[in-house]
């Protein structure tokens, strides 16, 4: 039995490309506080995608660009490091992460059917779907079991 497809390649459908860059900078002061801070841009190109021709076929070809662009923050503090010389109970460890994000098309081809009639639109400026929103943020202190086995392990 043979199966017609409903979907139409694009002739002149190209690969999708990208570039990024990245640029930090990790250091710390004595053994107590520990710091990375690194930005990024990610460029991807020829998106491939889906358009609507009619109510049965769709067409598969290049859609448009994207662009992402943040910056991730991590700082761990050891205050029983910073302020002891010797502790004779283990190590307490503070940490924090934090990510700035913005992922927007330049260009984003999309047709949506209006009543009958198929309407061509272009996201351009608007968010990517399923990239992350424009913040994420993480903090941590130890948990007792972590600093109990710490605390163990550490004891001399």
């Amino acid at each position: 039995m043979l199966f017609r497809s409903t979907i139409n390649i694009d002739p002149n459908l190209t690969d999708a490309f990208g570039c990024n860059m990245d640029l930090g900078w990790r250091g710390s002061v004595k053994n107590w506080l520990f710091f990375d801070v690194s930005g990024y841009w990610l460029q991807y190109n020829n998106i491939i995608g889906t358009i609507a021709n009619n109510n049965t076929t769709t067409f598969r070809t290049n859609v448009g660009n994207s662009a992402s662009k943040g910056v991730e923050m991590l700082i761990e503090f050891s205050p029983s490091k910073a302020f002891s010389k010797k502790s004779k109970y283990g190590n307490i460890t503070l940490f924090t992460s934090i990510a700035l994000m913005q992922t927007r098309y330049q260009d984003r081809l999309v047709v949506k059917k209006q009543g009958n009639q198929l309407v061509e639109s272009n996201l351009r400026n608007k968010r990517v779907e399923n990239a992350p929103r424009s913040e994420e943020h993480t903090s941590e202190l130890q948990s007792p079991c972590n600093l109990v086995c710490r605390l163990l392990l550490e004891k001399k």
